[in-house]
């Protein structure tokens, strides 16, 4: 029922080390990295509610080892209160690929991004409210994607060379996010249409989840977010 709010300052670090924030009640405490992609596919999924106004470039979400190598989902800038465009970019090892979706603001949408090597009309993808919203984007096959266990931050980031195209955030991210799911896989239509609007349950290639369902209170100065993958980020 609920959704974290960003409000242009406000952003989650997520260490990528199973357990290290709290291994005493952590289910996993091993403290190895979950979240760098290596020879998998991988796809994310996310309720998004853009502010209702003008923006300058903001990062939904980001893995990045450096400036060349790196995974992000961004909303760039856009003058206009109704719509905006989603970025999603990909490079590692000297290869990349990037495509767009225009999302709007005001509303909550549902955004589902996806890298898969072995399509030849395009490796990266973007579906918005179960709809295909993106132009075929490059066919690349990225191989093995390690960036040496950088934390994913969401809600800010730093600047993205894919290319000749460089994304350079302006500011944090202004809206609401829910039920964000990190997989090294790709997820099927008829799951993604049975799935979108319920939670779903920890399984082996469901690396990071977050409901954003936490209760207000005293814990933690309110500034924890619990993982539900089962990776005890």
């Amino acid at each position: 029922k609920n959704f974290l709010l960003f409000n242009g300052s406000s952003f989650i670090n997520v260490v990528d080390s199973a357990g290290v924030n709290f291994p005493t009640i952590s289910k996993d405490d091993t403290g190895i990295g979950i979240l760098d992609p290596s020879d998998n596919n991988f796809s994310f999924e996310m309720f998004i509610y853009p502010a209702a106004e003008a923006n300058n470039n903001q990062i939904i979400l980001q893995k990045r080892k450096d400036a060349s190598n790196a995974i992000t989902i961004a909303l760039s800038q856009s003058a206009a209160s109704s719509e905006c465009s989603a970025i999603f970019a990909v490079s590692s090892n000297f290869l990349y690929a990037t495509a767009s979706a225009v999302v709007q603001k005001g509303v909550f949408s549902h955004l589902y991004f996806e890298y898969r090597s072995e399509d030849s009309t395009g490796s990266l993808k973007i579906y918005n409210n179960l709809q295909r919203a993106s132009l075929e984007s490059d066919f690349v096959d990225f191989g093995n994607i390690t960036f040496n266990n950088a934390p994913m931050t969401i809600g800010t980031g730093s600047s993205h060379a894919a290319g000749s195209y460089v994304f350079a955030p302006q500011e944090n991210l202004s809206g609401a996010l829910d039920e964000l799911r990190f997989y090294h896989n790709t997820v099927d239509y008829e799951t993604l249409s049975y799935n979108w609007k319920k939670e779903i349950y920890a399984k082996p290639d469901l690396k990071l989840y977050f409901k954003f369902n936490e209760p207000t209170g005293s814990y933690g100065a309110n500034d924890v977010v619990l993982d539900y993958s089962g990776n005890s980020l």
